[in-house]
């Protein structure tokens, strides 16, 4: 009598490329989303705990010129784009920024040097989205 005959048994890969063939495609991709959202929140972070920032929204928010356009209360965008780089001498900034109120919204322009840790603002202007308004920002920093 010959020995009972085994069931044949697949190679690992064709009883599990079903998933990996899959997972492999889908993990590099969420690997590079994560980087890049890390990124985007460290530069965030950095554009937001800026000087060029906090003193641009601190203007906007004081305007009362803007407060009237815009209405109160008035929230700066979370979301910053722009540039910031060291110099020989300093550094350079280039921001844009959001802020919104109730009636309507408004961009931010700022365009800043930092030279002997003093901040030059070459441009600071605002730009109310439904009229079309343009308000400099400079007359008023001290």
């Amino acid at each position: 009598m010959s020995p009972p005959s085994l069931p044949k048994t697949r190679s690992w890969w064709r009883r599990h490329w079903p998933w990996l063939l899959p997972a492999a495609c889908v993990v590099p991709f969420l690997l590079y989303a994560l980087m890049f959202g890390g990124i985007m929140l460290i530069t965030q972070a950095v554009f937001r705990s800026s000087d060029v920032y906090k003193t641009a929204v601190q203007k906007a928010e004081a305007n009362e010129q803007i407060k009237s356009l815009l209405g109160t209360p008035m929230s700066a965008s979370r979301f910053v784009t722009g540039s910031m780089h060291t110099i020989q001498h300093g550094e350079e900034a280039q921001l844009e920024f959001k802020i919104l109120g109730p009636k309507t919204a408004a961009v931010v322009f700022v365009e800043a040097t930092k030279s002997g840790g003093v901040w030059t603002y070459s441009v600071m202007r605002v730009y109310v989205v439904s009229t079309g308004q343009v308000i400099d920002l400079r007359e008023s920093i001290q």
